[in-house]
């Protein structure tokens, strides 16, 4: 995988060949660019967006804004069965502990013993950090995240094992067993070298766990500029490039890592017959959320959804507009 001059190319094969996919009229990627374009290429799949973002551009959303670590009020709080449904979906529904627990699941699957060393890149204030603390306790723990603010806003029992920087800043570690890029190589301007740098921090037979939403997926068809995960209308997402599978996979390739499994959460309501999809937004209602997720306007149905056919459920099933593959490093 190289990474070229200028974003003419793709970076995983480095064809020219990238046609217009779809438009973001309504876009709002930074204060700089506002209405944006997709181009994806014609050999692989990979897509990304144009104007294509400069350092500045990233600067503005994750150091001078804080866009991914702030704290954000639930709206929900005060409604009945909050307490209870909220940490449930904390567990079962958000992906966080999904991540945490098939992360350790398959590290242990290559025979490996003892207690993990695991690194989350891009860790933010520290939520997938403490999913593995609930899965391994016995875990050793790191995190690095670009966003200055990110360590002092985590738990404070957490900030002690939170870095700020990039993980090209640790040459010279000692290996990791498990490293993890949640949902942090659709925001790079070039995914290569930190890839890279992460499989030679992998210890020989260590896992690379890498998430991003899934281009391919049934709700990025239906939805096109719309999807939440292209251009979300309540704030900046970051996101610059976008997989599917193939990309994934492809990518998996480039790093010479093997592919366990690519799993895959999120919404069943897309994977339904159009004329089902209308019918439960009549019966159920929606929210009154601008990027129209959750449509059951009621709350208590809403949550008991997102943890069963949302989370647990889709999990099991396969279906989801995200993607959550899990590489291999040889040894």
């Amino acid at each position: 995988m190289t990474a070229p001059a200028s974003q003419l190319s793709c970076l995983l094969c480095g064809s020219t060949d990238a046609p217009p996919f779809l438009d973001v009229p309504e876009g709002r990627f930074s204060s700089r660019i506002g209405a944006f374009s997709v181009l994806r290429c014609s050999a692989c799949g990979l897509a990304r967006m144009t104007p294509f973002p400069d350092a500045d551009d990233l600067a503005e959303l994750y150091v001078e804004q804080g866009v991914f670590s702030a704290q954000r009020p639930n709206p929900n709080q005060g409604k009945v069965g909050f307490s209870t449904l909220e940490p449930l979906y904390s567990r079962y529904g958000a992906y966080y502990h999904f991540t945490a627990r098939s992360c350790v699941r398959s590290w242990r699957s290559g025979k490996r013993k003892g207690p993990p060393r695991i690194l989350d890149v891009g860790c933010s204030t520290g939520r997938l950090l403490e999913a593995f603390e609930g899965v391994a306790p016995e875990a050793e723990l790191h995190g690095i995240d670009l966003d200055p603010r990110a360590r002092e806003r985590a738990p404070a029992r957490l900030q002690p094992r939170i870095r700020t920087g990039a993980i090209e800043d640790l040459a010279g570690e000692e290996p990791f067993d498990i490293i993890t890029l949640s949902f942090i190589i659709e925001h790079l301007l070039d995914f290569g070298p930190p890839l890279r740098q992460a499989v030679k921090l992998l210890a020989p037979g260590g896992l690379l766990f890498v998430s991003t939403p899934d281009l391919g997926s049934a709700k990025a068809r239906q939805q096109g500029a719309g999807w939440r995960l292209i251009n979300d209308p309540t704030g900046p997402i970051g996101h610059v490039w976008w997989f599917d599978e193939d990309a994934l996979r492809r990518l998996a390739d480039s790093l010479e890592l093997s592919v366990e499994s690519i799993a895959r959460r999120g919404e069943l309501l897309f994977h339904l017959p159009r004329w089902m999809q209308q019918g439960l937004r009549r019966v159920l209602g929606t929210t009154d959320s601008p990027s129209g997720e959750r449509f059951i306007r009621n709350y208590q149905l809403r949550m008991l959804c997102a943890l069963t056919l949302d989370g647990v459920i889709s999990e099991w099933a396969g279906y989801g507009d995200c993607m959550y593959g899990f590489f291999r490093k040889a040894g």
